[in-house]
């Protein structure tokens, strides 16, 4: 179709792109930053008029007459309907140097097609050039520059540390990593310990500001729609902030483990397929969450040890977000440097354990900071899940409560019921007890055939539509 090389023929650089299946350009807000739009008949008529020059042509007595119109609107859509549209993919807008899969350095301003990256440099942001072979000098002073805006944080371990590396690392990092991220959580037993304002020290020199905000919910269909709005607008981070309620979403625990995010694009019917390439970092005191969310996560948790931590002062760079704007290109040459370096020895694998479902992310992250001399990665895993896995706590207590009184005898969900209230163990709603032996009943199926602690959960069959159930002892008490 002739729309379609008029639109190739001034789409170099590019600008108009596809991003999740549909056909994209690219605009800029209200502060000049550079964000996606989809091609509305609207916008594809008003960019197809600058592509070409649109006339109607009349044969009068023998004479050819051209009249400029618009492009016909019937043009339009049938424009916008073409499958496979010829156009390059977008998958993330970045105002600082990434390495594309390949291991190259996208550094250049505008799009990379081995990174699928468009880079858009802030003005003032003059990043020093990155060694082909950094030297063990220039690997030592990277650590320097990566630890300067960390180093008066609170973290409770080496491990918490290394993570939180890790996090500054990840952005210019992430196309290296063939697969899902976890979810960064950001962790304190008290408010104002700075876990704000080290989200912004560790994702500022690689992506500015352009942070997409989720507030929480525990609907997991709104849930849904802002997880797809940030992903939409191809973030390079989507932040929890400030979490005060158990973590529980099922559709927050799909997202961290999906490559590919598909969904109904807001208000239409149509289906998108957009690509998770964003970081993801929660905010929370003292959190609890559900096991699936848990085993996605890893823990940076900081800890000053006082009642009143906003009142500190002493910090040798008491303006902290000033000093890492104003520090961006040495913060920027730092991670580059320290990524490149690994490239070059032949990218070694992590040593750590990797949980499951992230052994690219991994082998990527922690080969990076073992080779860079920071270590500690993953370290505080056992002891994290071991704290924040309340949901295992409450069914361990309550089997353990179920054993004590039943043994091995076989039981319905009603004998059962007492017990969970009783030890007050497990959420059942604040409703109704009919609605609330409902949802124990709900619950107590997911757990068929699970092994807790020295028991195992089987079926005992149904009697009267009714299920009922006993514990098998596995092991010796």
């Amino acid at each position: 179709m002739k729309c379609w090389e008029a639109i190739e023929r001034v789409n170099d650089p590019p600008q108009y792109f596809k991003h999740g299946g549909r056909s994209v350009r690219l605009e800029n807000d209200d502060r000049g930053a550079v964000i996606i739009r989809g091609l509305t008949p609207e916008r594809a008529r008003h960019e197809l008029s600058k592509a070409a020059n649109w006339v109607k042509v009349r044969v009068w007595k023998g004479k050819r007459k051209e009249t400029p119109v618009i492009p016909p609107i019937t043009v339009v859509n049938d424009w916008l309907a073409t499958p496979n549209a010829p156009l390059p993919v977008l998958e993330r807008i970045v105002d600082s140097p990434v390495f594309a899969s390949d291991g190259t350095l996208h550094s250049m301003e505008g799009y990379s097609f081995s990174a699928r990256s468009f880079l858009t440099r802030p003005k003032g942001l003059p990043i020093p050039p990155i060694s082909d072979i950094p030297t063990r000098g220039e690997l030592e002073k990277a650590k320097e520059h990566v630890m300067e805006p960390i180093s008066e944080f609170s973290f409770v371990s080496d491990a918490d540390l290394a993570n939180a590396v890790g996090l500054m690392l990840l952005p210019p990092a992430r196309d290296l990593i063939d697969g899902p991220t976890p979810m960064h959580l950001i962790e304190s037993p008290v408010a104002g310990c700075g876990k704000t304002l080290l989200t912004d020290v560790l994702l500022m020199p690689s992506i500015g500001r352009n942070i997409g905000v989720v507030s929480e919910t525990q609907n997991d269909e709104e849930m849904r729609k802002r997880i797809t709005a940030q992903l939409l607008a191809a973030r390079p981070a989507i932040l929890l902030d400030n979490v005060n309620r158990p973590i529980l979403s099922s559709v927050l625990a799909a997202a961290l483990t999906a490559s590919f995010w598909d969904d109904r694009n807001l208000g239409t019917l149509e289906m998108l397929s957009l690509p998770v390439r964003c970081v993801w970092v929660t905010t929370a005191n003292n959190p609890t969450m559900s096991t699936e969310i848990l085993r996605r996560c890893i823990r940076i948790r900081m800890d000053p040890r006082t009642d009143r931590p906003w009142l500190r002062d002493g910090f040798r760079h008491p303006d902290l977000r000033g000093w890492v704007e104003a520090h961006r290109d040495k913060l920027t040459w730092a991670s580059l440097t320290l990524i490149k370096a690994w490239l070059v020895a032949g990218r070694p694998r992590s040593r750590s354990r990797p949980p499951g479902s992230y052994e690219k992310w991994c082998h990527v992250i922690g080969g990076i900071l073992e080779h860079g001399g920071i270590h500690g990665f993953l370290g505080n895993a056992v002891e994290f899940y071991e704290i924040a896995d309340t949901e295992d706590a409450a069914w361990r207590t309550f089997v353990e409560a179920w054993w004590e009184k039943k043994r091995d005898a076989v039981v319905g969900t009603a004998d059962l019921f007492p017990i969970a209230k009783e030890f007050e163990c497990l959420d059942l709603g604040e409703g109704s007890e009919r609605s609330q032996k409902t949802s124990f009943g709900k619950q107590l199926g997911k757990q068929r055939d699970r092994v807790i602690g020295n028991y195992r959960i089987v079926s005992a069959g149904k009697s009267n539509r009714a299920s009922h159930w006993k514990l098998q002892q596995i092991q010796e008490v």
